[in-house]
């Protein structure tokens, strides 16, 4: 299996590279990484997606943490949301304002999203 932890590396040495498109590129990673971070987190715990392999993961791993009724996997839910919203306009938008900026909240959240435990240890 892939270690998606790598993207979370890589993400890290693209966001202070004083550069547009590494910052970008950084913010892209960040939400991969915790994308399927995510996605192993709530399978440990029980989960089944529907459309794993599918474009429709992308909402259907958010709602799981958003709506679960757990606070710390809510928050999940809302962070990787963030990321997964930022990371749209990083990729697709031509004009990104504060890139610096949301390269750097995009490794936070990314942080965070890594250092949440199983349910079962919450």
């Amino acid at each position: 299996m892939f270690p998606y932890d790598g993207y979370l590396q890589l993400a890290k040495k693209l966001a202070v590279v004083n550069n547009e498109a590494c910052m970008r590129s950084a913010v892209s990673r960040a939400y991969y990484a915790s994308l399927h971070k995510s996605i192993k987190l709530a399978e440990d715990n029980g989960a089944r997606f529907l459309y794993k392999g599918k474009p429709e993961i992308h909402r259907e791993v958010v709602d799981y943490f958003k709506y679960r009724g757990n606070m710390v996997f809510s928050l999940v839910g809302v962070k990787l949301g963030r990321l997964r919203k930022d990371r749209n306009k990083c990729d697709y938008d031509d004009n990104v304002k504060n890139i610096k900026k949301t390269a750097e909240n995009a490794i936070i959240d990314a942080d965070e999203i890594f250092k949440t435990k199983e349910i079962s240890d919450i």
